[in-house]
């Protein structure tokens, strides 16, 4: 079997501790499986526990180990095969003279590596949920002569599995560190030996260039996504932009004093065509005098509903509100329909939101602003909720803040973009203040925005981590 040199420098390095943080699909798991496999050849009455994600990864690196075993029996005489007996669905046993060698698989649930001992393998570690608790478990299994391998993609700055890779950057640290991004392994030769092998083995065009399979890729997901996913970056702490209890407090304001009997309606247009990713959306909102805003009515299209049908419907919303500002979605697919709809509704109406980094910043912060102050209210729909709730702020490696969704089954944010557009154009008669500033020192952008300091977000978002929060932007 042939390695590339960052796989075949990761199965080679014997050290006592070493961590990998690597990009998705470049077989570092698979390369770990083979060196574990070696290990046990090598280790007479040696046990490996390897500690993942989940049962189906368990599962799966178990069988890359099998995978292995099974190669070494199809060139070995009958007398020296491993028998199939030892062959389990989350173990394998390796017979040996003097004692057999196990890789016992377990659950992401550190109580499961309890009294084991022997050598560890944290497989997709940043992803664990109670990671603390598991590297507190690690030096009692290693201790009596095993070895530490942990690997992963990042998840967060603030998760445990950064930590180890900022402690391997110490000169007196215990850790041997490995990185492979991307455009590492791409270099490596990852798309001729690995990619395009795959790809017409399963009747696909192979790639026919490096610079083809990257652009692919880039262009697969947003700027955050692929730099953490691929580029070995870590997101910065990440904090929702609205709580759940700011949102049940929409819904509750709402019960209390019923809809706004009168004022000016604003609706926000979130423009999308594809089949298969984001919805289009209506939001309309009726705002008075003095800061109170309803969402009024709400529609998302069906995936693949024309834009001749969603201009049609934005006009006929527009017109039966007689609103006063329609805000528009004017990047990418939505440039054409803003243009048509201010060519039927008039310039005056239609307001192109162009979204930067300056105009999504201040947008979000009005939202925020809104619902803190009880302003913002809205009947009880658990799709436009948890659409609501998906918003996170993140802070990029180059200190940006971004707002960013998640991108799933039910959208990307998709009623959130059309009502906080919307709200852009609502004149905001008293500018509240934003409670949940801690007593801390907060970064500036969190006197604004209302977001806690620096040091209650880690501790947040470590605790969050262990309810396995919603990921990736908007």
């Amino acid at each position: 079997m042939k390695f590339l040199d960052y796989q075949t420098n990761w199965i080679n390095d014997r050290s006592r501790m070493k961590v990998l943080e690597k990009s998705r699909r470049i077989g570092g798991t698979y390369s770990t499986s083979y060196g574990q496999f070696r290990e046990l050849m090598d280790r007479k009455g040696h046990d490996i526990i390897v500690v993942t994600r989940d049962e189906n990864l368990a599962t799966e690196f178990v069988s890359d180990v099998s995978r292995w075993a099974r190669m070494w029996n199809a060139i070995q005489p009958a007398s020296q095969e491993i028998p199939k007996k030892c062959f389990k669905r989350l173990s394998l046993e390796i017979p040996h003279d003097s004692g057999t060698s196990r890789l016992l698989a377990v659950s992401s649930n550190p109580n499961a590596a309890i009294g084991k001992g022997g050598s560890l393998v944290l497989d997709e570690f940043a992803a664990h949920k109670d990671a603390d608790l598991l590297m507190a478990l690690a030096q009692p299994i290693i201790m009596a002569g095993g070895s530490m391998s942990v690997l992963s993609t990042h998840r967060s700055r603030n998760s445990r599995f950064n930590e180890i890779v900022l402690d391997s950057h110490k000169e007196d640290s215990q850790w041997s560190r490995h990185r492979t991004t991307i455009y590492d392994a791409v270099e490596q030769g990852l798309v001729e030996e690995i990619i395009n092998p795959n790809m017409v083995k399963l009747g696909n065009e192979p790639w026919k260039s490096r610079e083809d399979f990257i652009d692919w890729l880039v262009k697969s997901y947003d700027a955050y996504t692929f730099q953490q996913e691929f580029c070995c970056v870590p997101s910065d702490d990440a904090s929702s932009l609205l709580t759940v209890d700011e949102v049940d407090g929409a819904k509750l304001n709402l019960e209390e004093n019923g809809h706004l009997k009168a004022g000016a309606f604003y609706v926000g247009y979130d423009c999308a065509e594809s089949i298969y990713g984001d919805f289009a959306a209506i939001a309309t909102l009726r705002a008075d005098d003095k800061n109170q805003v309803d969402l009024v009515h709400k529609k998302y299209f069906e995936r693949g509903t024309s834009i001749t049908e969603q201009i049609d419907e934005v006009v006929a919303t527009v017109r039966k509100f007689h609103a006063r500002k329609l805000v528009s979605d004017n990047a990418g697919i939505g440039r054409h329909p803003t243009t048509i709809l201010g060519e039927k509704l008039g310039e005056h109406i239609v307001v192109p939101f162009d979204p930067t980094l300056k105009s999504k910043g201040e947008m979000c912060t009005k939202v925020k602003r809104y619902f803190q102050n009880g302003w913002f209210r809205m009947e009880e729909d658990k799709h436009v909720e948890e659409d609501f709730l998906s918003i996170d702020r993140l802070i990029t490696p180059s200190n940006n803040v971004v707002y960013h969704s998640t991108r799933d089954g039910s959208g990307h944010g998709d009623m959130f973009s059309a009502a906080a557009m919307a709200l852009t154009e609502v004149p905001e008669r008293n500018r509240g203040e934003i409670k949940g500033v801690s007593g801390k020192k907060a970064d500036p952008f969190d006197v604004v925005t209302g977001n806690i300091g620096r040091d209650d977000r880690v501790a947040r978002n470590r605790e969050s981590d262990r309810g396995s929060r919603k990921g990736f932007t908007y």
